[in-house]
């Protein structure tokens, strides 16, 4: 248990501006600060993020200094680090089993055999956006088929290569020590070869591969402490792939745990073409880009983005350039759409952008799947940057609430409506207006571009009207003034960009006890610019990643 202790400071900070709502009469959303409690380090983390918001205290109540509330955020943390470091909690995990892409990776550094798993395989589920979570990885029988196919099928197609077709009964038996060393990931044993060896005499080569296909040595990954768990561990956080000869050395030789080793395999291992996984894998389900595969143009939008991001990993960017970036990576498609000149080259190229199309915000793939098929949705805009950029999501909406078509029609006395007023009509509702307050300015200014991501100046006969302010009073002007928001709160920004990063690279959900690392990340990469090697790094010297993830004992 982590016990949460008090300072002056911080207690005085809470009587002043906490409890006149969350006292233990009152309990506003069901929490009183009466007192921190053993069980309260959560709470702890929750307050820490409210007041960095600027959401804690609420901005129509008594006016905070904003000095204050960071002093107190600053000390809150500081207590929590110290805390966590005397209780030094425990975590537990069950091993992580490969997941779609990791299992096709692995079968082809494997077999050389390129299978398409995801026609053999159940989509996997996804738990906190990551489909990387151990404890949602459930084994079930339909799994369990799909992979006795997808062994089967690989595993007939192995043995038309030269070098299994043919092979004789020593050639066979070579064959199979290599690949149970290879798939097992160094953690083979004698006994291990022997048995697929017996195996292989009975039932010949091509069974004996599809065994190894189907062992748990194969579809787990050990948990064990030591360099040659830390080795693949590295290696699916990086590549979503097993770990390469190299890495692998270094590994049984008992070098890898020793910070420079460490260091420069990252660097070796983010200049590899495989750590594309981080733009097509981390930042397609970070920035939620799963649904852009109906048509040719949803394509681009995506391919866009994986390469936006994959130039801030090859190129060793700030991550700050997801916000500030002037250049991106446009096709033809997204140059008609975009107002661009076209290219007289065909494929993606290097642009410079307009102010418009700047970072993320701008990309016609966060534009698009943050819209309705009939019209844009500040909702789901202002929500997406809530959730993914600030790491704040606003509460679920209270039971029984009249969508906006119910509430606001398009046509009103006669009068085609805008989105932006059907909007202001529908937030009238007072169960509604405290979270749309907070979520929809966010989301109308981003209204110049339409549910496609094509720029606008009018909607529906009348103006785009993008103005607004943020729930603690900022105003926003357009896209710009949206991104000049973010780059005032950049501290929530890459608290939530290292959040993910964490979540994907651990393999389970962050708890309260890992926030002291999670800060430590970010201090660590600010001190180099936030440059996208700082926080890969910084992840992997962290006691949290480098020792066993079945059991953390920091």
């Amino acid at each position: 248990m982590i016990f949460v202790v008090l300072s002056l400071v911080l207690a005085d900070f809470i009587a002043d501006h906490c409890l006149s709502c969350h006292s233990d009469q009152s309990k506003a959303g069901g929490l009183t600060l009466a007192r921190f409690e053993p069980t309260l380090a959560a709470v702890a983390e929750k307050v820490i993020r409210k007041v960095r918001a600027g959401i804690m205290p609420p901005p129509q109540s008594r006016k905070v200094d904003p000095a204050e509330s960071l002093k107190f955020v600053e000390e809150l943390e500081a207590t929590m680090d110290r805390q966590v470091a005397k209780a030094s909690p425990s975590i537990i995990k069950p091993p992580s089993r490969l997941n779609v892409a990791e299992y096709r990776n692995s079968v082809k550094s494997l077999l050389g055999v390129d299978l398409d798993a995801a026609g053999f395989l159940p989509a996997d589920t996804n738990s906190n956006g990551f489909d990387t979570i151990a404890d949602a990885q459930a084994l079930s029988t339909t799994l369990l088929n799909g992979y006795l196919r997808a062994a089967s099928e690989a595993a007939r197609i192995a043995m038309q290569q030269p070098g299994l077709r043919g092979c004789n009964e020593p050639c066979a038996k070579r064959q199979i020590e290599r690949l149970v060393k290879q798939a097992y990931r160094g953690f083979a044993t004698p006994n291990d070869i022997t048995e697929i060896q017996a195996f292989l005499a009975t039932v010949g080569l091509q069974a004996a591969i599809r065994a190894i296909l189907m062992s748990p040595r194969f579809l787990y990954r050990s948990d064990q402490a030591g360099d040659i768990s830390l080795a693949s561990r590295i290696s699916y956080f990086l590549w979503s792939a097993p770990p390469d000869a190299d890495l692998l050395r270094l590994a049984q030789s008992g070098v890898l745990h020793e910070p420079e080793v460490v260091l420069k395999e990252v660097k070796r291992m983010l200049a590899d073409q495989r750590a594309v996984a981080l733009s097509k894998r981390f930042a397609g389900q970070w920035l939620r880009l799963g649904e852009l595969n109906a048509s040719e143009l949803e394509k681009s939008m995506r391919t866009e983005t994986e390469l936006f991001f994959g130039s801030i990993v090859h190129e060793d960017r700030s991550v700050l350039e997801l916000l500030t970036a002037p250049y991106s990576f446009v096709d033809a498609r997204l140059a008609k759409l975009y107002g661009l000149p076209s290219s007289s080259s065909s494929g993606f190229k290097r642009r410079t952008m307009p102010p418009s199309r700047g970072g993320l915000l701008g990309q016609a793939s966060i534009l698009a799947t943050t819209s309705l098929p009939e019209r844009t949705s500040p909702v789901l805009r202002g929500k997406w940057v809530m959730e993914v950029l600030l790491g704040i999501p606003p509460p679920p909406p209270p039971p029984n609430v009249p969508s906006l078509e119910d509430t606001a029609k398009p046509v009103r006395n006669g009068v085609k409506q805008t989105t932006r007023q059907r909007m202001e009509l529908h937030a009238k509702n007072p169960r509604c207006n405290s979270c749309h307050r907070m979520i929809d300015p966010l989301g109308l200014a981003l209204e110049n571009f339409d549910t496609a991501g094509a720029w606008r100046d009018m909607e529906d006969g009348g103006p785009v009207n993008d103005a607004g302010e943020m729930y603690d009073g900022q105003k926003l002007a357009g896209i710009e003034g949206l991104r000049q928001a973010l780059l005032a709160r950049q501290d929530l920004v890459m608290l939530s960009f290292t959040e993910n990063l964490m979540t994907y690279a651990l393999g389970r959900r962050l708890e309260a006890s890992d926030m002291p690392t999670v800060r430590n990340v970010i201090r660590q990469s600010a001190s180099q610019n936030y440059r996208f090697s700082a926080f890969v790094n910084a992840i992997a010297l962290s006691p949290t990643f480098r020792r066993s993830s079945n059991v953390l004992d920091r």
